[in-house]
């Protein structure tokens, strides 16, 4: 009984790899189709092309001959060519969803900055979340691949960083005028508006 086990065992192990390998081959093949399959598309279509004009020099000499392979080449032209047409068109559909979800998901994430800061909070933990969050919406843009997305993304950007400007500041009844946050605002205390000394506020965070 004891002998037998690890015989059963060995089995077992040579059949997962098996089994491991045969559920592997269609991925790989998957992903070599993919990988070559434009490649192997242009030299095909290349010598579909040049079928096509042999048979139409040579059905000059012997139209009776060289006329069904005259029309098969050009069927078959005409069959490659409506593939990239659809081939084209069904890249650019997926482009144009893949652009439109990384806009939402980036604009989603600019949007949530401002609503992070727009009541001037000088909580740091609420401002590392800012950061965070504005590094991982601008990682999301980068994915946008199509030039219109793109520009859209950029003035929403342009937009958000205007808000955040009009909003990261205070106004100075001595001036009349907005100036920007004060140096106490970045110490992190809640009495930041009351204008305390610089060295108390070092002292206090610190």
């Amino acid at each position: 009984m004891n002998q037998g086990e690890p015989s059963n065992t060995g089995r077992q192990t040579v059949r997962m790899k098996k089994e491991h390998f045969f559920k592997g081959i269609p991925y790989e093949l998957n992903r070599l189709f993919k990988e070559y399959f434009l490649i192997v598309l242009v030299v095909l279509t290349i010598i579909v092309f040049l079928a096509l004009v042999a048979s139409i020099v040579l059905v000059f000499t012997d139209s009776s001959k060289f006329l069904p392979p005259l029309v098969l080449s050009a069927a078959a032209l005409i069959a490659i060519l409506a593939y990239w047409r659809e081939h084209n068109k069904t890249d650019l559909e997926n482009k144009r969803s893949r652009s439109e979800f990384f806009l939402r998901r980036a604009s989603n994430g600019l949007t949530a900055v401002y609503d992070l800061l727009k009541d001037q909070n000088n909580d740091r933990v609420i401002w590392i979340r800012a950061a965070r969050t504005l590094l991982e919406a601008r990682k999301l843009s980068e994915e946008i691949e199509l030039e219109e997305y793109v520009r859209a993304y950029r003035l929403h950007e342009q937009q958000v960083r205007n808000d955040l400007y009009l909003v990261l500041r205070t106004y100075d009844h001595n001036t009349n005028s907005f100036q920007p946050l004060p140096p106490q605002f970045f110490f992190g205390t809640p009495r930041w508006k009351v204008g305390e000394a610089l060295d108390d506020l070092a002292k206090e965070s610190s």
